[in-house]
Parts: C-alpha cells; structure tokens; sequence
C-alpha cells in the first residue's frame, strides 16, 4: 500500500475505484504500532477513498487472544507502540507499560514501535522468565521505508527470545487468527475473499492458511524470481506487477 508517506504504484487509483463499485476492503496489517484509526488516517491522506474500507491490526488479533483465553482486567504488559495498549484496553485488558513499579504481568504482548527501548526488550525478557504467557504481533524481520529495509518485530521478538526457552504465541501473518479477524469483520468466507500482499511468506501463506486466494503484487518484498523458487503449495493464485492488475480481473 505504502512506503513510508507514499503510496505504492497503482494503489490508490485501484481501490478508489473498489470504493466506487462498493467492494468491501480490509486493510489488514501486521504492524501493530498504530491504532486503526491512525492507519486508517495515513491512508486517507493518501487519497484512499475509504467508504467501504476497515483497518485491522496484528495488535487487535493479540488482544482478542488475550481476552479469549484470560480474564476482564488481566495485567498485560505492553511493548511496542501506542497500538498495542490501545487495542488491550478496547478488550477490557489492563495494559501497564514496562517499567511501571510493583506490577507482576500475567500476559506480554510484543509489537513493533519506533519508541521501544532496550529496557522495554528486558522488562519483556523478565517477565516472559518468570511464566507470563507471550504473545507477538508477527514475526517480520523487516519493515519497508523510503530510505530501504528497516528491522522489524521479529528482531526484537529474536532479542527476547535469546533471553528464555519459551516460545512466542504468533498471532500476525501467517498465522490465521488475523486473517480470520479480518475476514469475520468483512462478514464473509474465506473463498469470497482474496489476499492481496507483496510477501510470500506472511500474506501468501496466510491465505493458504485460511483457505483463501491470494495475489502477489511485485511492488514490495518478493519478485518473480522469488516466485519461481517457491514450492508449488506456496505459490499465489495470481501474480500482478501491482494492484491495477486486480482492475483486469474484475
């Protein structure tokens, strides 16, 4: 969708034209820093028309975990940007920031943020060793900016992880407990919908796991080649140079 404060190529003409026809979208991101009101904002002032539009987050998808398998009120130590506690207190959580004194969190739940400190990763690390249960927004290694690759969440899930032998619940693509949030907000089945993503192995994957087709634009991660290598299983429904190719599928 974008770099940084710019749209990719083809995206904006393409999915205004889906607000024209009345199509519903979700925009369903692994970055879990932002709340979707803030996601949904940058895309508008792109020119994204966004009537029939939604934004979900990996962080609603780590917060409807927690609530599923904890109780109302339940302490949630909150790493990564503002999205990630905003998302708990929606569910009713009690998410408290690293550092706050005399707290004991039953739950961490780790997501990427341009803020997050050393001292963040260690508050995590601690209470992770000391039996919390650990859920992580995704596991992407990279992030994409103007200026080129930045890390991503899995750097910093990889330093908490150096730390202890417990292993992260993954929530994020391509797993498919957002996928399947996104698609239940849509109202629809997984064979009504089709994924749309520049990564083989978060948004590819995902729909392979949700039952979905997919479609991979080649204006981000992964080209052709990267295709090709792919086993045959892994590989999209269709492959565009950007999303204008979806306008020629319609």
């Amino acid at each position: 969708m974008y770099r940084g404060r710019t749209a990719v190529p083809g995206a904006v003409a393409t999915l205004n034209h889906l607000a024209d026809e009345g199509l519903p979208v979700a925009f369903v991101t692994n970055n879990a820093s932002r709340p979707p009101s803030e996601v949904a904002a940058h895309l508008a002032s792109l020119g994204i028309d966004l009537r029939s539009s939604m934004v979900v987050t990996s962080a609603e998808a780590a917060a409807q975990f927690v609530a599923l398998h904890e109780e109302k009120g339940t302490t949630v130590l909150a790493v990564g940007g503002p999205g990630v506690a905003s998302a708990l207190r929606a569910q009713g959580l009690d998410p408290v920031s690293p550092g706050s004194p005399d707290v004991v969190p039953s739950v961490v739940v780790q997501g990427a943020g341009a803020e997050v400190t050393w001292s963040d990763l260690a508050a995590a690390a601690y209470a992770v060793q000391a039996g919390a249960r650990w859920v992580v927004t995704n596991l992407d290694m990279t992030i994409p900016m103007p200026q080129g690759l930045a890390p991503g969440n899995g750097t910093l899930v990889g330093a908490v992880a150096a730390t202890t032998t417990a292993q992260p619940i993954v929530v994020g693509k391509p797993q498919p407990y957002l996928f399947d949030l996104g698609i239940s907000r849509l109202g629809l089945s997984p064979s009504d919908v089709l994924v749309i993503g520049d990564r083989l192995d978060t948004d590819v994957l995902g729909a392979h796991a949700v039952g979905a087709e997919s479609m991979l634009v080649l204006t981000g991660a992964h080209g052709p080649e990267d295709v090709a290598r792919a086993d045959p299983a892994d590989r999209p429904t269709y492959v565009g140079d950007d999303l204008s190719h979806l306008l020629t599928m319609c």
